[in-house]
């Protein structure tokens, strides 16, 4: 793939793309698969030649950290323009992939990277809480569409829930659209923004509606 240069270093590779249109997310997951990490536990993606990113490198992005994670491996993107790094922090994605506004400060901390720890059902829960003559249910931690059918078990039966976010540090997309088929009226109290743009944006307000 001529877009990108894919350099070996102690411990990760680095991934520097000539270009990153939205045209190419999937060859650049699609390399990411590919590569052989043996020894580096780490992925380094620089974003020096992107100004701009969409909705689909977010898709990529997150695709990308759960298949690094699978595998016990870090992902870190660097080089980030002001307005790269403005979306990721909206989005909350800069909860899930450390950011570095230079490739020199990924570096100088490059010596003490975490190790990573696979995903486990820690990293999402569900706290039934008592409500007022309607259920409440408080979710923490990461929301990915693999978290669904624990979301789904924790409201099977209900047709009002009073669903609280404020400890929820990010939820993939997926999941508020298929919340909103699940037959159950959600009230979302306390999320934020970037969540209740998605459920604008895709008109889902009639089964979830967004309160304040």
């Amino acid at each position: 793939m001529s877009f990108l240069q894919i350099e070996e270093k102690e411990g990760w590779y680095l991934i520097r793309p000539n270009q990153l249109d939205e045209s190419q997310m999937d060859d650049l997951q699609v390399a990411v698969e590919k590569l052989e990490m043996g020894d580096r536990r780490h992925l380094v993606l620089s974003l020096r030649e992107v100004d701009t990113i969409f909705s689909l490198h977010l898709t990529c992005f997150i695709q990308i950290y759960k298949f690094l994670r699978g595998i016990r491996c870090g992902f870190y993107l660097v080089d980030l323009a002001g307005s790269v790094r403005s979306v990721m922090e909206m989005t909350q994605l800069d909860t899930l992939v450390p950011l570095s506004d230079t490739y020199e400060e990924f570096l100088s901390s490059a010596s003490d990277l975490p190790e990573v720890r696979p995903v486990t059902d820690a990293d999402f829960s569900v706290e039934r809480e008592r409500g007022d003559g309607v259920a409440v249910i408080r979710l923490h931690g990461w929301c990915f569409h693999e978290s669904l059918a624990t979301l789904r078990a924790a409201t099977a039966g209900l047709n009002e829930v009073v669903l609280l976010l404020g400890d929820l540090q990010y939820m993939e997309t997926s999941v508020l659209v298929e919340m909103a088929q699940f037959g159950v009226q959600f009230r979302l109290r306390k999320l934020r923004q970037s969540i209740a743009e998605v459920a604008r944006e895709k008109v889902l307000e009639e089964r979830l509606i967004i309160e304040h």
